[in-house]
C-alpha cells in the first residue's frame, strides 16, 4: 500500500507541474529537476512516509471512526503543521464538498472565535492539534482555549493529535484525554508536516 500511494504521489506531483507549467518548459524542467533531487535524498524522511503502512492504517482507522459524526474539522497548528495541510486543502478542495476545514495557525483570540462562529455545529466538529515536538506553546494553547469553549457550553471536545509518540505535553495533555494520536515520524523534520 505504502509503495503504491508513494507511486501515486509522485505521479500526482508531476502531473501537477505538468498543469501548472505547461506554458513554460524551461520552468516546467527546472521543476521536474528540483523534484527528483529532493526525492532522491535519504536524508529527508518526508518522502519515505508513503511508504509506512503503518501510518496509513492507523490514519484510515481514525477516519473510519469520525467519518459520519463530522461537518467541520479545525487543524490547529503553526508554521508547516499548518502550512502543509493547508496547502493541500486547497489544491484539493471542491465547491460541492460538505465539509469544511478550518484552520488556526496562531494564538490570536480574535481570529479563534471568529473560527469558532464559523463552526455549524461544535458537536459535529473534529478538532486536529498538530505539533511534531509536542511541545509547540501557541499549539498547546489553542488546546486550551477550545478545550474551554467545550467546557463552557457544556459539550465534549472530539480531537485527534498529530506528534511525535513520545513523551511531551501534546502527546501527554491527548493519553490523559484519550483522544487518538497519529504519529509523526521522529525522523521527518519539521518543515515538511
Amino acid at each position: 500500500l505504502g509503495e503504491t500511494i508513494g507511486k501515486e504521489v509522485r505521479v500526482h506531483c508531476l502531473s501537477i507541474l505538468d498543469q501548472k507549467f505547461q506554458t513554460d518548459s524551461q520552468l516546467l524542467a527546472q521543476s521536474k529537476d528540483a523534484l527528483s533531487k529532493v526525492l532522491a535524498r535519504r536524508d529527508l524522511g518526508f518522502h519515505q512516509v508513503p511508504m509506512r503502512d503503518e501510518l496509513w492504517q492507523e490514519i484510515s482507522r481514525v477516519a473510519g471512526q469520525i467519518a459520519d459524526d463530522v461537518v467541520d474539522m479545525v487543524v490547529v497548528g503553526i508554521g508547516g503543521s499548518s502550512l502543509g495541510p493547508k496547502a493541500l486543502y486547497e489544491v484539493f478542495e471542491s465547491p460541492t464538498q460538505k465539509r469544511k476545514i478550518y484552520f488556526c495557525d496562531n494564538v490570536d483570540r480574535v481570529e479563534f472565535d471568529r473560527t469558532l462562529a464559523r463552526l455549524r455545529d461544535l458537536e459535529k466538529t473534529i478538532w486536529v492539534f498538530t505539533s511534531k515536538s509536542g511541545s509547540t506553546i501557541e499549539t498547546l494553547v489553542a488546546a486550551d482555549f477550545a478545550h474551554q469553549v467545550y467546557l463552557e457550553n457544556k459539550k465534549t471536545l472530539k480531537a485527534i493529535v498529530v506528534t511525535e509518540k513520545r513523551k511531551n505535553p501534546l502527546f501527554d495533555w491527548a493519553q490523559e484525554k484519550s483522544f487518538s494520536i497519529l504519529e509523526v515520524p521522529q525522523e521527518l523534520i519539521a518543515e515538511f508536516l
